[in-house]
């Protein structure tokens, strides 16, 4: 891994209201995915310029599937270090350092400071920051996350209402399933049909419960979900595909469209992502 510059962040107004984040929402890829289902492991190089701030504070740079990535300001606030957390910890305990939080050395403030690290679940990492030699770190391992993605039908108003998705495994494998409804307030219906539909898929696994589906792929694969075309299927009713709403499972669900699709899944999609 080249030592670069890489991301860079940098925060030149000492107000503690003007902080960053970075994060990935609702597409294909995610930060720290999986590299399949029972490995999770990568690198990445920083490049940090943060100005002061209050001090032992801590601020969240980058949050994704597996790792949180952030930094703890001193005593002073004039000094900070990057820390690496396991983002199932993280949900509960952001960057408590009593559950599975690792940390570099205290770097000066309204400077350029360059991190590049490695991760790996299986609780190995080091960092290397500039003026710093390699140090390895000892995480406590973690399970390699693979998110499900939820699915909700809504109100159904009447007769010939078309409910249709597109689930795309980012490797050239595309299906589309569709169900029109028969009369009012067939939500339910709706979903147990579609996930009998998608369970039918190769590779796809689907629980319902109500008008909520639960999908997932069988290898813990990365997939995306998007309101389908219900012509597609030969279904011709009036299209509602795009007021189903989907999300991770436990999280917040969003509308679909045609355009945009929701990722569920953990492990990356495509091959050459870094």
């Amino acid at each position: 891994m080249a030592f670069n510059k890489g991301l860079r962040f940098v925060d030149s107004n000492e107000s503690v209201l003007d902080r960053y984040g970075l994060t990935i929402d609702t597409t294909s890829q995610s930060f720290f995915e999986s590299n399949s289902p029972t490995s999770a492991y990568g690198a990445m190089v920083l490049t940090l310029r943060p100005a002061k701030g209050t001090g032992s504070d801590k601020e969240a740079l980058i949050v994704g599937d597996n790792l949180a990535i952030g930094i703890e300001y001193n005593a002073a606030g004039d000094q900070y270090r990057l820390l690496m957390q396991d983002a199932v910890n993280h949900a509960s305990n952001a960057f408590s350092l009593a559950h599975n939080t690792v940390f570099g050395e205290f770097a000066a403030v309204n400077a350029e400071t360059t991190f590049a690290f490695n991760w790996n679940a299986n609780g190995t990492a080091s960092i290397v920051q500039t003026g710093e030699s390699v140090r390895t770190k000892f995480m406590t391992s973690w399970t390699p996350q693979s998110e499900s993605l939820d699915i909700l039908i809504p109100t159904v108003a009447g007769a010939g209402e078309d409910f249709a998705l597109l689930l795309d495994d980012g490797k050239g494998s595309i299906a589309e399933v569709g169900y029109v409804t028969l009369g009012a307030a067939a939500q339910n219906t709706v979903a147990t049909d579609l996930k009998t539909k998608i369970d039918a898929l190769d590779g796809y696994t689907a629980t319902v419960n109500n008008a909520t589906i639960t999908v997932s792929r069988t290898n813990g694969g990365s997939f995306e979900v998007s309101a389908g075309t219900p012509a597609n299927v030969g279904l011709s009713g009036t299209d509602k595909s795009t007021t189903i709403t989907a999300g991770p499972t436990g999280g917040v669900l969003a509308a679909l469209s045609a355009t945009r699709g929701e990722k569920g899944g953990s492990i990356g999609m495509d091959p050459d992502y870094d």
